[in-house]
């Protein structure tokens, strides 16, 4: 019969440690703390097959907590074809829309150096905690250049935006809101931070929606959300040797993995040799927490997103501006971090009475401290309805 402490200290652990039933034997390493609100973990197994999985959990609450990601290529490249590929077809062997220069490729590493680097060293003088490649690509895969898949929006700033079928995006709202969102409509766009669309989904509120045919293993970099979107997991699998076919985790094991650590929601980023999760180091500046000792540093990726703290001053004076961005006179800071005052009594009205008017009206009259106040719509019919 355990005593009085040996029970606190066990439902302690409990809550603290990340739980991974769904694998049993696997031990996970003791919690790095990276920085405040960010901590990393790791565990290594040779059951199913030689697997290396790193985590960096964090904590979405953080102070001044911020995201950037990869911007578009210089001004005389952007826009203009990929040399490589002139002419593209898809599955069903039908032409394309052929590949353009949107952004300019390097490895995480090299994104996050540059974003820490001082102003007067080339650099943006931000204080990154956190960055993960974030995006497939469009053909072809190689050259300095790329033109990722679907849509790409990085500091407030569309980088690229091409059909996406269902593929899901990381999404961080000017709000400091962070989801992993089906879709988005252009009208969303002056209130996104950060849009990057990734591979597949993994889990859907709380569900695995992985196809029961996704088997075959691979080097995998994935994101999770938990169900209240207060915590943020980044997760990469590999077999801490080299990326070779065959090797990794199956897209059935990433569910099973964010289940266990959490995560309603999930998706897949990529399945390359681009793969890194890179945090901060006190000694080196930065260092990949998934680098392959005996195959050198990880390719360049399409794009990435970072996580950085802002200054407060530079989020307070984002707020202030941010009304004015539509006119171009904005600061175009990212939003994530800064409160508004509560209010409480919250007027709204609403603009377009269709499908999505309607349900945002049922949702708003859950609320018992907000209250519409005006409706419109062009259609009278449907005003009426």
């Amino acid at each position: 019969m355990m005593s009085r402490i040996e029970t606190r200290l066990f439902v302690l652990a409990a809550v603290l440690l990340p739980s991974f039933a769904s694998f049993a034997g696997y031990r996970w390493s003791k919690s790095e703390s990276i920085a405040y609100g960010v901590t990393a973990f790791k565990c290594e197994t040779q059951d199913p097959r030689p697997m290396r999985i790193n985590v960096v959990k964090v904590d979405l609450r953080t102070p001044n907590l911020a995201f950037t990601g990869t911007g578009r290529a210089a001004e005389k490249e952007y826009g203009k074809p990929l040399a490589e590929a002139k002419t593209l077809y898809n599955q069903k062997n039908e032409k394309v829309e052929p590949a353009e220069v949107r952004v300019h490729r390097q490895p995480t590493a090299a994104f996050f150096a540059k974003s820490a680097a001082s102003v007067d060293r080339g650099g943006r003088g931000l204080d990154m905690l956190v960055a993960f490649n974030s995006v497939p690509t469009r053909p072809p895969y190689s050259g300095d250049y790329a033109d990722p898949r679907g849509l790409v929006i990085s500091d407030g700033i569309v980088v690229a935006d091409h059909p996406r079928g269902r593929s899901p995006m990381f999404v961080v709202r000017r709000n400091g809101v962070v989801e992993i969102a089906e879709s988005l409509v252009s009208t969303e766009y002056p209130d996104i931070v950060v849009a990057h669309t990734g591979q597949s989904w993994v889990r859907r509120g709380g569900k695995n929606v992985v196809p029961p045919e996704r088997v075959t293993p691979a080097a995998r970099l994935g994101l999770g959300l938990s169900a209240d979107r207060r915590t943020l997991y980044i997760v990469s699998v590999d077999n801490g040797v080299s990326i070779e076919r065959g090797t990794g985790a199956t897209v059935q094991e990433m569910n099973d993995i964010f289940e266990d650590l959490g995560a309603a929601d999930a998706m897949l980023t990529d399945s390359a040799s681009s793969n890194s999760i890179v945090v901060k180091d006190r000694e080196k500046g930065f260092r990949i927490l998934n680098r392959f000792e005996s195959a050198g540093e990880p390719k360049a990726a399409f794009a990435s997103v970072g996580l950085y703290l802002a200054d407060r001053k530079a989020l307070a004076a984002a707020a202030a501006g941010c009304q004015f961005e539509r006119m171009g006179f904005g600061t175009g800071a990212p939003m994530a971090g800064f409160v508004a005052p509560k209010l409480k009594h919250i007027r709204v009205g609403l603009v377009g009475t269709g499908s999505r008017g309607t349900y945002a009206f049922k949702r708003l009259a859950l609320f018992p401290n907000v209250e519409v106040t005006a409706i419109c719509d062009v259609s009278e019919a449907m005003f009426k309805d």
